[in-house]
């Protein structure tokens, strides 16, 4: 019969439990993580994946309503999710504003 089994020194080693309080250092300095794949430098906005797309559509057509983004990103087979994600990281980057135009919602790249 074994009473107890000795840890071995890896086994030991544990983490404290309020160690996700302490935030995460950006990869390189003067970088903040904002999403998957997305990064905000003191230089400016990099932008990558669905939040460029979105946002080159958007820019390109200066003022888009909700349904025309929505029909947009049917084509281009986006989910909701997705295209709302990335409204919603735009306008957090202040790269868009959205705005009630004639009673409809709608985005307005800067």
């Amino acid at each position: 019969m074994v009473k107890g089994k000795r840890r071995s020194k890896e086994e030991g080693k544990s983490t404290a439990i309020t160690s996700f309080f302490q935030p995460e250092e950006p990869a390189v300095k003067g970088e903040t993580k904002v999403s998957e794949g997305a990064t905000v430098s003191e230089r400016g906005v990099q932008l990558s994946g669905v939040d460029n797309e979105v946002y080159e559509f958007i820019k390109s057509r200066g003022t888009v309503s909700r349904k025309e983004l929505e029909d947009w990103g049917k084509v281009k087979g986006l989910t909701s999710a997705q295209l709302f994600g990335a409204v919603y990281r735009l306008s957090k980057l202040g790269k868009i504003t959205r705005r009630i135009i004639n009673d409809q919602l709608s985005y307005i790249a800067h």
